[in-house]
């Protein structure tokens, strides 16, 4: 039995029924997702600058701190160098 012309519009406007809510969800994910990326957007512009001050911040205390560690490490040397020569000292007061 073949399908007639009316039994075809029938068929497609059931199927539009059914495809119009989805075609509503779409459209409003579409304004979701929108709205989204301008708040993504308005979020970088706020805080892009507070991170790279952050890092800034965070590069200029590392640089810091490899500056103190090469003064700790002489001040180290050093000690140790002392320390060799008081015992070396204390031997000779001690042997004599």
């Amino acid at each position: 039995m073949a399908l007639t012309k009316e039994d075809l519009q029938a068929i497609g406007d059931l199927i539009d029924g059914k495809l119009a809510p989805m075609r509503a969800d779409i459209v409003e994910l579409r304004d979701n997702l929108d709205a989204i990326r301008n708040s993504v957007v308005i979020i970088e512009l706020e805080q892009l600058p507070r991170i790279a001050a952050a890092l800034e911040g965070v590069m200029i205390s590392t640089e810091k701190n490899a500056i103190q560690d090469k003064r700790i490490s002489v001040l180290e040397n050093t000690v140790e160098d002392h320390d060799d020569r008081i015992f070396v000292l204390e031997q000779a007061v001690k042997a004599q």
